[in-house]
């Protein structure tokens, strides 16, 4: 018979989550005015009203924090992969791409200049979620020996990054709008993964009329 979960610890992983939501909502706000290597950790820590040892109970310092914050994106892209994978349409995606369009000085400030060390450290972290959600659908199997599942997801990842701050900074009026950039990342994704899969599996999407062989989580193909 299992336990029952404690209160007291759901009210602590609550507090948690609050801690952690004040700090990350603190530095973003100082990150849409001023560049990175003008936030300082007391700053973060007036205005989300927090101690600096609550701080370091959760951050490294400000380069973890900025790979927390920008973890919040990767979740969101992550699980658009997913969507992809299995043949879905992402809800709400385009919503999503047409809010970071929007606060495109923020991503930059976030992503080049002084931040681009660490935001390239952060990319391993977005490259894993892509691991994880290829794994549910047992693609490691089917890519067999030729290419390791992390290769692969780190190819994805970064050329999803990549492809995905090119546009969000892309000043020029002629830029592709928000649903045309979806469907050109839904490509990006279904050409790669047909790629790595090889040509008998692209076969098998032609077959069944859908973008990438969706296998279902725990089946495999032979």
């Amino acid at each position: 018979m299992s336990e029952r979960p404690d209160p007291h610890e759901r009210s602590v992983d609550r507090r948690v989550l609050r801690t952690r939501r004040a700090i990350e909502r603190a530095f973003v706000d100082l990150a849409k005015k001023h560049p990175y290597d003008g936030i300082r950790i007391r700053d973060v820590l007036r205005d989300a009203d927090v101690g600096k040892s609550t701080f370091y109970a959760h951050y490294r310092g400000k380069d973890d924090l900025l790979a927390q914050a920008l973890s919040v994106l990767y979740v969101a892209l992550a699980d658009w992969f997913e969507r992809v994978l299995a043949a879905e349409e992402p809800a709400d995606f385009e919503s999503l791409l047409r809010h970071m369009r929007a606060n495109q000085r923020l991503f930059r400030r976030l992503t080049t200049g002084a931040a681009t060390a660490a935001y390239l450290r952060s990319q391993p972290r977005f490259a894993r979620m892509i691991e994880v959600r290829m794994a549910r659908y047992c693609l490691a199997r089917s890519l067999g020996e030729r290419v390791p599942l992390t290769y692969a997801a780190a190819a994805i990842a970064n050329s999803l990054l990549a492809l995905l701050r090119e546009w969000i900074v892309d000043r020029r009026a002629t830029a592709p709008d928000a649903a045309a950039f979806a469907c050109l990342l839904r490509e990006l994704v279904v050409g790669q993964v047909g790629a790595l899969l090889g040509p008998a599996l692209d076969c098998q999407a032609t077959r069944s009329g859908r973008s990438v062989p969706p296998p279902s989580p725990g089946s495999h193909h032979a």
